[in-house]
Parts: C-alpha cells; sequence; structure tokens
C-alpha cells in the first residue's frame, strides 16, 4: 500500500512514519452487520474509519456518530482495558486496521502524533461527556 494511501488519516507526520506504518496496517472491507470488535476482547487493534457506518451495543445499541479518519476504540487500547462494547458496521464500510503493539513502538518515537492522539481521545471524551449531559438534563426536566 502506497504512502498516499495513508496521507489523509496522518496528514501531519513526518514521511519517515508514513513509510513505516503500512509493515503494521492493512485496509479490511467489512460487510452489513460484520463485527469491528466484540465487548471483553482485548484490543490488538488500532481501528481507523475510513468509510460506513457504524453500530454499538452495550446495555442499548445506537448507531455511532464519527467520520472518516476517526479512531475506533482507542480508548481501550491507550487505557490497556478490554473493549467495553461490541462495534458492528451498520452498511458496508472499510477500515485502516493497525496493529496496535507495533504503533505504540511508532508513537514513542513521535512524540506529536502522541499529541495529537491524545487532544483528539481528550476531545472525544468531551463530546461523550456533554451529550451525557444533555441527556441527564432531559430527564431531570421531564421528572419535575
Amino acid at each position: 500500500m502506497s504512502k498516499s494511501h495513508y496521507e489523509p488519516y496522518f496528514l501531519n507526520l513526518k514521511n519517515l512514519f508514513c513509510d513505516t506504518i503500512h509493515h503494521c496496517s492493512y485496509i479490511k472491507q467489512y460487510s452489513y452487520n460484520e463485527t469491528l470488535y466484540h465487548q471483553g476482547d482485548a484490543p490488538r487493534n488500532l481501528y481507523i474509519l475510513l468509510s460506513g457506518r457504524l453500530e454499538v451495543f452495550k446495555e442499548t445499541t445506537q448507531i455511532m456518530d464519527c467520520i472518516a479518519g476517526e479512531c475506533i476504540g482507542a480508548q481501550a487500547n491507550f487505557a490497556n482495558i478490554c473493549y467495553p462494547e461490541t462495534v458492528k458496521f451498520f452498511s458496508p464500510g472499510e477500515a485502516l486496521v493497525i496493529r496496535f503493539d507495533l504503533f505504540k513502538e511508532k508513537i514513542i518515537q513521535y512524540p506529536t502524533l502522541l499529541k495529537e492522539i491524545i487532544e483528539s481521545l481528550t476531545q472525544k471524551q468531551k463530546i461523550v461527556t456533554n451529550a451525557l449531559d444533555k441527556k441527564i438534563l432531559s430527564y431531570l426536566e421531564k421528572s419535575a
């Protein structure tokens, strides 16, 4: 796979990283209802959504609001915990699949990448917190 295929997802990285990431990654095509990962599985890969829509199965089922280029399940990788939910494709799609153990070795060499990942995960956490706050507020308003 050529370096140019990765560029939209790793725009701010040095060429060396882009030149070497293909050794630990591949693009996988997914069909409707195909599982990306299962709840309770140990995270071995980092997934970057390239196309398609995802659905999350936990206590309830809901469509994930994510865009192409977004890391999926990264929190479990970086926190070294099992996936807290099952994620399936709600439509045909594809993902960049990166072996996390090799990726982790690379991010140590590239502090800029680590900083961007931390910022991305923090932003995602803020979005989740805001959504939960709105749901709780709506629930409290309805019960009052």
